[in-house]
């Protein structure tokens, strides 16, 4: 059987997420056939996602794995998306790889981008690879296209304001400064505190330590003046990673008083990585979250600050959602933190993870497993997951427990 076969069997029954989540993980403890089968077969997966969002997540979770021959389908991929601002992310994953030719195709691409914001973002994704005389050419057509995008509303004030920024940070020293002060009027002159305080926040690293600290803190003020929760916890996570140290208590209490579950669950998983003392509570949200995509977004997040004795009740939240691309993500999450115990611990835990998975489907069994590459790896070794493979194809559970019986794994 070939080493596409192989990787088709082992996927077999899962929808094309899954696939494109399982393969690419897999593919980094692989020997190099079939790592390229693998990536091979994602990409192919990737574009029979039908949700534009989920498609945009695995093009991205595949950019840096890719072998530079698959780099024009994933190009391809990208320009096909469904919506500018998808397109747009596309290119910024996959231009720091691709090829002088590519790269003139990418441009092409980003000129034909519809609004201003995304052309503005499309061109500044590709200009730092270009030759000098193009790069110019190609950052004056940006910068003009940010200076076009009409201001006056508040979304299009938060637009305006972070293409502005995203462009100063590439152009020359001279004319960096004015056009971040550009940048920084309209962000300012937003009315709704929400996009007020995203476009401040994401100007901030931008600027000098000095007007750092005021402009983060108007962001802060912005975000305690919103009403609305669910703006709240749509800026909250853009702010925290950029506070100083003594601004984290306030939003800590603009976190808390959320009331809507999900939405304080993801404004506490944001504050986990800036407050270790927020990530008891920030569990015990995620296990109040009561829908799949929230509950594995929020472990995803969670997982690689999650100290080793919570490790094994994430893994049986993650086991329990039961939409599969969800629970896949999560486990592929769980599964380095989990890999790097020591082996002691790992052990006895691992033995706990295959009891829970045991309850699953002979699908579900092998492709939850296979999420947990990491944890294989780390107790067989990186030829024990093309083993595991091998087994896994055969689709029995049975012969996959005798395989990791035999290897020291069960």
């Amino acid at each position: 059987m070939s080493a596409i076969q192989v990787l088709t069997c082992v996927s077999r029954g899962a929808d094309a997420q899954t696939q494109v989540s399982l393969l690419t993980e897999i593919s980094g403890y692989l020997p190099p056939t079939l790592r390229e089968a693998a990536l091979q077969i994602a990409l192919a997966a990737t574009k029979l996602i039908q949700h534009g969002p989920d498609r945009l997540d695995a093009l991205k979770r595949l950019a840096p794995a890719l072998p530079p021959y698959l780099f024009p389908e994933a190009l391809a991929i990208g320009s096909a998306m469904p919506s500018e601002i998808a397109r747009v992310e596309a290119l910024q994953a996959l231009a720091p790889e691709l090829s002088p030719e590519l790269l003139l195709q990418s441009v092409s691409i980003a000129r034909n981008q519809d609004s201003e914001y995304c052309r503005t973002l499309a061109l500044a994704a590709v200009v730092g690879q270009l030759p000098a005389k193009l790069r110019a050419e190609v950052l004056s057509e940006s910068l003009a296209a940010a200076r076009a995008i009409p201001s006056g509303w508040s979304g299009n004030n938060m637009y305006c304001a972070h293409a502005l920024g995203t462009v100063a940070n590439l152009l020359p020293e001279t004319l960096r400064s004015e056009v971040l002060q550009e940048s920084l009027d309209v962000a300012s002159a937003t009315e709704e505190h929400w996009c007020r305080s995203i476009a401040l926040a994401k100007l901030a690293p931008k600027l000098s330590a000095a007007e750092r600290v005021g402009v983060l803190q108007e962001a802060l003020d912005a975000v305690v003046a919103e009403e609305k929760t669910w703006a709240v916890a749509q800026a909250l996570p853009v702010l925290i990673p950029e506070l100083p140290p003594e601004l984290l208590s306030e939003a800590l209490a603009v976190a808390m008083s959320i009331q809507a579950k999900g939405d304080r669950t993801k404004a506490l998983v944001s504050l986990a990585d800036r407050l270790p003392e927020v990530i008891p509570e920030a569990f015990a949200a995620v296990k109040d979250t009561r829908t799949d995509c929230t509950r594995a977004l929020a472990l995803t997040a969670l997982a690689p600050k999650l100290p080793p004795e919570l490790l094994p009740e994430a893994f049986g939240m993650a086991n329990n959602i039961q939409i599969e691309c969800d629970r896949i993500t999560a486990l592929i999450a769980l599964a380095s933190p989990i890999s790097n115990l020591p082996r002691r611990d790992l052990y006895p835990l691992w033995q706990t993870i295959l009891h829970l998975l045991s309850s699953q489907s002979q699908q579900s069994f092998l492709h939850s497993v296979l999420a947990l590459a990491a944890v294989i790896s780390s107790l067989g070794g990186r030829e024990a997951v093309a083993e595991m493979i091998v087994a896994a194809q055969e689709m029995r559970p049975y012969t996959f427990f005798v395989k990791l019986n035999a290897m020291g794994l069960s």
